[in-house]
């Protein structure tokens, strides 16, 4: 496929995939419950641009506050009748909208808060709650299917977390997120057709594993402190840069991409010298480097396949990132951190195995029956897509 060609499809699909321009940082909202004697306090974060999708922000716009208030007060409801709650209006952060409402429970027995949130406008929106009570503490993932919560008012009945209870917690978190995050997702399949075997597959798979289990380990420990726009920015890089090795274009069209990454990184190091972009010199320089060191490597075929496990070692150092941002917004279990941190990592990697394998068995099935004679074209489609897509959300989420 000409080189031409495929800039002519990410032409296209820039306008067709706006909206997934934050797809990693999907629709999500966050809850912390403390549970006292007589009162439970709800701190219920949102990003701002969500809140524009109310139905409630239709009739108080521009009040983002307002908004959410009413949306909260409608949509959390539980069996026992509890009187209407405080509101206060929480200091959050820049783009985010938070409120704080305080419902009198005055010693009720235990309870089950619906918290039909955002998913009737929103049917794919998360929300991740956190239950404080006493010394125990539990985080669960909410979605349309499920949006309910158990809170125990009676202290005789609150059992201490255990570290099986925290794995099991965070199995399931990172198990959902593998699932929902669809930058990752596209990484796998470009991965996938990257790899012309299940061996190298397997290989590829393996090297990602040990690069992003370092980087989350690194960073929900906080010993790394990476900045969010700038990961989530490489991750739609790593995408592009799958995507350009899976097209198997000829050397002339990888010497044509060189060159045009190094004038953009030439540009871009002069406009950061000159303080014209908010982007540090010799991070433009390591991604520029890193990029060519890639496309150069593709010239060699065989080369590249026995250096692919390398290179998705430094692919997955990069989203293992991406996975610690959604650990410290739902805050990790610092009292069993390890087994947290394990148990999260271990959701990853069966949700990861599980969509492999499918995308795996699909393909397969594909090239040996319904699309056996037109499936390199197919594929080469598809890797254009990859990296139009791959670009866009490198663009947006950097710039952005």
């Amino acid at each position: 496929m000409s080189i031409f060609r495929a800039i002519f499809i990410a032409s296209l699909i820039f306008l067709s995939f706006q909206d997934l321009s934050f797809a990693h940082t999907k629709s999500v909202s966050y809850s912390t419950w403390t549970i006292q004697e007589d009162q439970a306090i709800l701190d219920f974060t949102v990003s701002s641009r969500e809140v524009t999708k109310l139905k409630e922000y239709q009739l108080n716009y521009p009040d983002l506050e307002k908004s959410i208030t009413s949306h909260l007060v409608k949509n959390i409801t539980s069996e026992q009748i509890l009187p209407s709650p405080s509101v206060n209006i929480l200091n959050t952060e820049i783009g985010t909208t938070g409120i704080s409402l305080k419902f009198d429970i005055n010693r009720v027995d235990d309870f089950i808060i619906d918290m039909n949130v955002f998913f009737d406008q929103i049917p794919s929106h998360i929300h991740y709650a956190k239950i404080s009570q006493i010394e125990y503490k539990k985080t669960i993932a909410l979605n349309q299917n499920s949006h309910e919560i158990v809170i125990l008012n009676n202290e005789s009945e609150i059992i201490k977390p255990v570290s099986l209870d925290s794995f099991k917690q965070h199995l399931g978190l990172g198990f959902t997120h593998i699932l929902e995050g669809i930058d990752h997702l596209l990484f796998l399949l470009a991965l996938l057709i990257l790899c012309n075997s299940l061996k190298s597959l397997i290989f590829a798979a393996t090297g990602f594993t040990i690069g992003h289990s370092l980087t989350l380990a690194l960073a929900a420990s906080n010993m790394v402190i990476p900045q969010v726009n700038i990961i989530e920015s490489l991750i739609g890089w790593t995408i592009v840069l799958a995507s350009i090795e899976s097209l198997n274009l000829p050397k002339n069209e990888l010497k044509k991409i060189q060159w045009g990454i190094s004038l953009i990184i030439i540009m871009s190091f002069i406009f950061s010298a000159s303080n014209m972009i908010n982007l540090s010199g010799g991070f433009v320089l390591g991604i520029g480097l890193l990029s060519l060191a890639i496309l150069r490597l593709n010239e060699d075929v065989e080369q590249a396949n026995k250096l692919r496990p390398m290179l998705a070692i430094i692919f997955g150092t990069i989203h293992g990132f991406g996975f610690a941002n959604i650990l410290n917004e739902i805050s990790l279990d610092r009292t069993n951190f390890l087994v947290s941190l394990l148990g999260f990592n271990i959701g990853v990697e069966i949700g990861q195995i599980l969509v492999l394998l499918i995308m795996w068995f699909v393909m397969s099935f594909l090239v040996k029956s319904i699309m056996a004679e037109n499936m390199k074209k197919i594929t080469e489609i598809v890797s254009s897509i990859l990296c139009s897509i791959g670009l866009y959300w490198f663009l947006v989420r950097l710039l952005g």
